[in-house]
């Protein structure tokens, strides 16, 4: 668990999960749990599947990701193409 102070200031948080392990997915809930304990209540939170590149390892489906983060959290599928879903 990180220090509250680790938070202080922070208007956005990247939460970054390898698509090719899902054990990484299953970290998200905490790590999403951690922040909106310690973080300001109106941090911006972005979930990225990292390593797009290892679609034939996928262990995390884009649409479970989706699903889970509903409509309140952007997530995409690598950084480059999250910064462009932010951006529209």
């Amino acid at each position: 668990m990180c220090c509250c102070s680790y938070y202080r200031g922070a208007v956005g948080a990247l939460v970054v999960y390898d698509i090719a392990k899902q054990v990484t997915f299953d970290n998200v809930e905490r790590w999403l749990k951690e922040l909106h304990d310690h973080a300001d209540a109106h941090i911006v939170v972005m979930l990225v599947g990292n390593k797009n590149d290892l679609k034939h390892l996928r262990a995390v489906s884009t649409d479970h990701a989706r699903s889970f983060a509903g409509p309140f959290v952007i997530i995409a599928d690598g950084l480059h193409i999250a910064w462009f879903e932010l951006v529209d």
